[in-house]
């Protein structure tokens, strides 16, 4: 096993305080509603605020969100877009990210992407105030991403150069994006940093990457059948080992199919599955976030979160080719995080959450080692980290995201700070 260390640029960046978890006796989504503070006052914000989501409207029109509009930041959007809840100055800036950047882009073929929704959203933030400070959430999008499109369509609009009407040079929604106060992620961005020997960016906040409401997974009191579980895709190299390496124990089952076949096309039957299982896996996919994370919370499951730093698939990612279709991800080095620095940047480390405590950690290198250390816990630590699953869920509804927001910006509003970490480079 490789020698695992904590990158010590970490503690240089220290988060406005949160209020943090209260005992378990207390209702979680009550403790979240007693801590959110509006603000009341009489001025230009609310006029201001109304501006820019009429100037967001139109990006949630039937021709742009009407494919796979089932993430959290639909239900967002439907919260807040008629009435805003106020902390400070500020602002939401809402738009169906995942939508823009790949439904527009990354998916559309012939006859040839369609970038309007980007420039329309380059175009949105250049009329931002710079008086105000803004908010967004980045719901399977992130800013990477956005500079790979932006690269693409400088291409294609300098091949349309001479067409009329037509742009000539990329939009800047990333450099945009990059002075965005406050920058709620879903993609843990932070973990891709830190594994590279970056420190985590002071203007972002994790958190999970969520369904809408509508399609959440029901939580189950029923026996768990004493199995570890895994279906998924096949987005990195992590998830291509794990039929192959995750073997039964004596005390412990194995049900982890080959990636990319059965998957979650039935999506009743794989709920169903994480409803009857102890223990899901859920490993980093494309990016270090994966829906699995939430799903297992919601169905009741332990989950194990299993970080891989470096390979990833897809040209689109960039990175050098290696074997098998995959590329080492886009500046990673031979960095590897302890489980406590994975931990501390997983969603809702900064309420003080710590994912031992719902289920567990692993990386790459332990995936032969998993099921052992899974089948030796306790079962007085089982049952209690089945209750503290059972307590944490409403955090990993779309219900419990759109509340975690509000505590963030009423906090930062009230310590009167303007972005999520103190910088004390």
């Amino acid at each position: 096993m490789k020698g695992l260390w904590l990158v010590g640029i970490a503690a240089a960046t220290r988060m406005v305080p949160l209020p943090q978890l209260p005992p378990q006796t207390e209702d979680l989504e009550q403790w979240l509603h007693s801590h959110i503070h509006h603000t009341q006052a009489n001025d230009g914000w609310a006029a201001y605020q109304r501006r820019v989501l009429d100037w967001c409207a139109p990006f949630w029109r039937p021709e742009i969100v009407s494919d796979y509009d089932v993430l959290l930041d639909r239900d967002l959007w439907e919260a807040w877009s008629h009435h805003p809840p106020r902390f400070g100055n500020f602002t939401f800036v809402l738009l169906p990210w995942h939508h823009i950047v790949e439904l527009h882009g990354f998916r559309r073929h012939a006859p040839g992407l369609n970038y309007a929704p980007l420039r329309d959203a380059a175009a949105l933030f250049s009329k931002l105030s710079p008086h105000y400070p803004h908010v967004v959430v980045l719901s399977q999008a992130d800013r990477r991403q956005i500079l790979v499109m932006e690269r693409r369509a400088g291409g294609a609009t300098a091949r349309e150069a001479h067409t009329p009407g037509s742009l000539s040079v990329a939009t800047p929604l990333s450099d945009a994006l990059s002075k965005v106060a406050v920058r709620f992620t879903t993609r843990l961005e932070s973990l891709a940093r830190l594994s590279a020997g970056k420190r985590p960016d002071p203007h972002d906040v994790p958190l999970p990457l969520l369904f809408r409401a509508s399609r959440e997974v029901n939580a189950s009191s029923q026996e768990r059948i004493h199995r570890i579980f895994f279906r998924g895709s096949c987005t990195s190299k992590l998830r291509n080992r794990l039929a192959r390496d995750v073997v039964a124990t004596a005390t412990l089952a194995v049900d982890v199919g080959r990636c990319g076949q059965g998957g979650k096309s039935k999506y009743p039957d794989y709920a169903e599955n994480l409803r009857k299982s102890l223990f899901v896996l859920a490993p980093r996919g494309s990016y270090p976030a994966t829906f699995m994370l939430g799903e297992a919370v919601q169905a009741g499951a332990l989950a194990v979160y299993v970080y891989e730093a470096h390979m990833i698939r897809g040209k689109r990612l960039g990175g050098k080719r290696v074997k098998g279709g995959f590329r080492r991800a886009p500046a990673a080095d031979e960095t590897h995080l302890t489980h406590a620095a994975i931990e501390a940047q997983l969603p809702y480390a900064n309420l003080g959450l710590r994912w031992g405590d719902v289920g567990a950690v692993a990386t790459d290198d332990e995936i032969e080692a998993l099921p052992a250390r899974l089948a030796a816990l306790a079962a007085a630590d089982v049952r209690r980290r089945l209750r503290t699953t059972a307590w944490v869920r409403p955090l990993f509804t779309a219900n419990g995201a759109r509340l975690y927001v509000e505590l963030v910006l009423s906090s930062l509003a009230t310590a009167g700070a303007r972005k999520p970490f103190y910088d004390d480079s």
